[in-house]
C-alpha cells in the first residue's frame, strides 16, 4: 500500500481559519486564538479523513524570494496581515512543535515552493506510484506545484468554517 503524505501551507490555512471564524476567541490573557483554533480543527478533520502516514506544515518567511527579485511589484498590492492574526503565528508554531508536526520555512522560499519540493523528493516519480500526497491549497502557485498531471482529484472535505477547497492530490 502506498504511503500518504499531507503537505499544508501554514499561512494559507491560517488566513482561511481566521476569516472563517469571525466570532472573537481569546486566551485568558486576551490573545486572539480563532485562527489557531480553526487551523487545528481543520487539521484534525483532515487527518481523520485522510489518515496520512506523514504530514508537515510549510510557512513563508519575510525574506524576499526569487519572485521578489525578478519582479519588483510582486505582492506589492497585498494588504499587511491583520494584527490579530500576526500574534497567533508564534502560538500556532508552538502548538505544532508540541504536537511533533514538522514545519518547514526557508529564507528565499515560499511555502508552495517548499511543498512542491518536498512532494517531489518524498513521493518520487509518480509513474512508479511510490506514494500519494495531498496539498490542500487555494493558492494558484501551490496548485501549480502539483505538476501538469496531478495524481487523483481536487479535494473538498466540506468543512464549513475554513473549507480546504482547491486541494491538489500529488
Amino acid at each position: 500500500m502506498a504511503e500518504k503524505l499531507v503537505l499544508l501551507d501554514g499561512y494559507s490555512l491560517m488566513y482561511r481559519a481566521f476569516h472563517a471564524l469571525s466570532t472573537p476567541m481569546t486566551a485568558p490573557d486576551g490573545t486572539p486564538t480563532n485562527a489557531v483554533y480553526g487551523f487545528l480543527t481543520i487539521l484534525q478533520k483532515l487527518v481523520g479523513e485522510e489518515e496520512p502516514d506523514a504530514l508537515c506544515v510549510c510557512f513563508d518567511l519575510k525574506a524576499p524570494t526569487f519572485r521578489h527579485l525578478a519582479y519588483e511589484g510582486y505582492k506589492a498590492q497585498r494588504k499587511p496581515m491583520p494584527e490579530d492574526l500576526v500574534v497567533q503565528v508564534p502560538l500556532l508554531k508552538e502548538v505544532l512543535d508540541a504536537m511533533n508536526i514538522p514545519r518547514y520555512e526557508l529564507e528565499g522560499w515560499e511555502a508552495d515552493d517548499l511543498i512542491g519540493t518536498i512532494s517531489r523528493r518524498c513521493l518520487g516519480d509518480r509513474d512508479r506510484h511510490r506514494g500519494q500526497g495531498l496539498a490542500p491549497t487555494d493558492h494558484p502557485d501551490g496548485q501549480g506545484q502539483a505538476g501538469d498531471h496531478p495524481h487523483g482529484a481536487d479535494r473538498h472535505p466540506g468543512y464549513d468554517a475554513g473549507d480546504l477547497s482547491g486541494g491538489v492530490r500529488l
